[in-house]
């Protein structure tokens, strides 16, 4: 009986502490971060929302100057500023109670990142090169430089200097930052060599034989240079400070040209010798092939002896060029029956065109049929080692239209050119070739008539 009466006690006791149990509610708490795409504050700028919020069921976003400009989902989707500005994230979170709570952040969009600049070449890009930056970036908090081999290497400064020492290819960087958003502008400065300075020379046509009196031309070949001056002791100079100039040496002797370059940052000098061979007043022309009348297009039959030139049909020749022709070679067939030398006045009499400013020259092709001749020998013009022997030849006034064979090798032919210059012809081989048959021969001339 007793347990029963306990168990009912019991009972009633539970249903007593039922009866008087109350539902407690979870307070509202608001809370959100709010963070940049790409940590870009500046438009287009997006921003991601992360709700924090805890005890709420319903949620009201209210976004100043964004698209949307309001939500009402717990986590709305990404809003985006398309302008600069301060601007309001407002969340006020509810529940069924009717409790809420709100927060608001405020967030800052920059201005749209533009870096843009400009530089400046103090004086010119021979190294070292110093350069002035100019900024003219749009929007950003801070900015920072890189100078690829600069010195310095990088700078905070908003318009810096900065110095390359070494010639090639530099890149400059500016990069500009809002927050930790960063946009870049890159371009390239090209540092040119450092002075060097170099030349050559090249002899004047007449003077391939580098006798006195010699005239050179000298051919600048410095790199990074501005100004030049050049200097040769004993030599005549047309313009000493131009980039090239023109030197003659009255004497034989050795030579020293020199150089001095510079380009206002610094100067160098280079220097050459050269040697001016005595003078014999003889031209000596070896190995001169002269084709036959057909072989005038691929070998040629026109010679300046002066510089020392075979000229071929194709050639367009200047009056100044074909008055330096002194010897035409004319050729009737491969088989070399019958051949003559020929004056330059006279080429276009025959198979040739006319040479412009061709003067008359006379020639003696058979000098056993010439009775008025000097007697020559090969040994004699072997050891013609100047004018000398040339000047006492006698030529006949009148030239004859005799010609020779292949016959006797080697051949000697006496010739003298209308400003008295005389000069002798020694033909060494025939060479038949079909038609670009030519001649080898050996030429000793006067230059000048003394």
């Amino acid at each position: 009986m007793k347990s029963l009466i306990g168990f009912w006690l019991l009972g009633l006791a539970s249903f007593a502490g039922s009866a008087c149990y109350r539902e407690v509610s979870i307070p509202v708490k608001t809370d959100f971060s709010v963070k940049a795409v790409n940590g870009n504050f500046t438009p287009p700028a997006t921003l991601e929302i992360t709700n924090l919020s805890t005890g709420a069921d319903t949620y009201q976003w209210t976004f100043q100057g964004a698209a949307p400009a309001s939500s009402t989902d717990k986590t709305p989707v990404a809003i985006k500023y398309a302008t600069s500005g301060s601007y309001t994230i407002k969340l006020v979170a509810s529940n069924v109670d009717g409790e809420q709570d709100t927060k608001e952040v405020t967030v800052k969009i920059g201005e749209k990142l533009a870096p843009a600049f400009q530089f400046e070449v103090i004086d010119n890009l021979y190294p070292p090169v110093t350069v002035k930056m100019k900024n003219l970036s749009a929007g950003g908090d801070r900015l920072e430089w890189t100078f690829e081999g600069g010195s310095p290497a990088t700078s905070t400064d908003a318009n810096p200097s900065v110095v390359f020492a070494t010639p090639g290819t530099h890149k400059i960087s500016l990069k500009l930052f809002y927050g930790t958003f960063a946009q870049q502008k890159d371009t390239t400065i090209v540092v040119d060599k450092a002075l060097a300075p170099a030349f050559d020379y090249q002899l004047s046509p007449e003077d391939y034989d580098e006798e006195a009196p010699l005239t050179l031309t000298t051919q600048n070949q410095t790199v990074g240079g501005v100004s030049y001056t050049w200097s040769a002791e004993g030599g005549s100079l047309t313009t000493p400070t131009s980039k090239e100039t023109a030197i003659t040496f009255q004497k034989e002797g050795t030579y020293t040209i020199k150089l001095d370059a510079s380009n206002s940052k610094t100067n160098r000098s280079v220097t050459r010798t050269i040697v001016v061979k005595p003078n014999r007043n003889l031209y000596v022309l070896t190995d001169v092939k002269l084709g036959i009348n057909s072989a005038q297009k691929d070998v040629g039959c026109f010679l300046s002896t002066s510089q020392n030139r075979v000229f071929k049909s194709s050639d367009v020749l200047t009056a100044k060029e074909g008055a330096a022709i002194d010897v035409v070679f004319f050729g009737l067939n491969p088989s070399f029956t019958y051949n003559r030398f020929v004056s330059p006045a006279e080429a276009g009499s025959l198979i040739f065109d006319d040479i412009p400013g061709a003067q008359p020259v006379r020639f003696v092709n058979v000098i056993e049929n010439c009775e008025t001749c000097s007697p020559v020998t090969d040994d004699q013009f072997a050891q013609v080692a100047d004018d000398s022997w040339l000047k006492t030849l006698t030529i006949p006034e009148q030239e004859e239209t005799v010609g020779f064979s292949n016959k006797k090798v080697p051949r000697l032919i006496l010739f003298q050119t209308q400003d008295g210059r005389k000069g002798i012809i020694q033909i060494t081989r025939f060479v038949e070739a079909g038609a670009s048959s030519y001649i080898i021969c050996t030429i000793k001339v006067m230059k000048q008539f003394r």
